[in-house]
């Protein structure tokens, strides 16, 4: 799904947020699952503020998900030889882009 596409579907949601907390601040952030580019997902982690150390093994499992998505036979490979973030499946899997 496309941004664009994802603002407009929760579109309702972030205007009732920020009527019911005016001083705060709502940023949505999207995480793709049809096409995952490396460095995209760790800008969004970035403006998480997620822990450095967890980052990767975010990755790691979100790239799981959308391979098993796409390739359920190839993800529980994945799983089953996990060797971090440098193992080969997730390298091989068509959706990833680093």
């Amino acid at each position: 799904m496309k941004d664009t596409e994802a603002h407009e579907q929760h579109k309702n949601i972030i205007v009732a947020l920020k009527a019911a907390a005016p001083e705060w601040e709502f940023v949505q952030i999207n995480f793709d699952h049809g096409l995952v580019f490396e460095s995209d997902f760790y800008n969004k982690l970035k403006k998480l503020d997620i822990q450095e150390g967890k980052k990767d093994k975010l990755f790691a499992d979100h790239v799981t998900q959308v391979c098993k998505a796409h390739n359920p036979a190839g993800a529980r490979r994945y799983k089953a030889n996990y060797r971090g973030i440098a193992g080969e499946y997730w390298a091989q899997c068509a959706r990833v882009r680093r």
